[in-house]
């Protein structure tokens, strides 16, 4: 996803400017559909690490999901701040290494 960003940099600011649109038209409905298309994507990997046992099953995927897409449209937003959004393709994998330490298992207690 962030390289598909990086190679159309006006993508990001033309979905945030549709969605600041009131209403419910096509192009906020297209991009909501893009959206669950990514979070559903996302959650089918998680759930094939879970099967590969590469992942821990106790893993809540939906949420992560939504953590791991969450943390990649800010990103984006950074990038647009910043002015190049190029600079994601050096970033996201520092990210996805912070993400995908939460796929270890962790006891309930941290004394433990």
């Amino acid at each position: 996803m962030g390289l598909h960003v990086a190679s159309h940099p006006g993508i990001p600011q033309l979905m945030l400017g549709q969605l600041q649109k009131p209403g419910n038209h096509r192009a906020k409905r297209i991009i909501r559909q893009t959206l669950a298309t990514y979070r559903q994507k996302v959650v089918s990997l998680l759930n094939l690490g879970i099967e590969q046992q590469c992942i821990t099953p106790t893993i809540d995927t939906e949420a992560a999901a939504v953590l791991y897409l969450g943390a990649i449209q800010g990103l984006v937003v950074q990038g647009m701040v910043g002015g190049d959004v190029r600079d994601l393709e050096q970033v996201a994998p520092r990210i996805f290494r912070l993400f995908s330490a939460s796929f270890q298992e962790i006891p309930d207690d941290p004394k433990k």
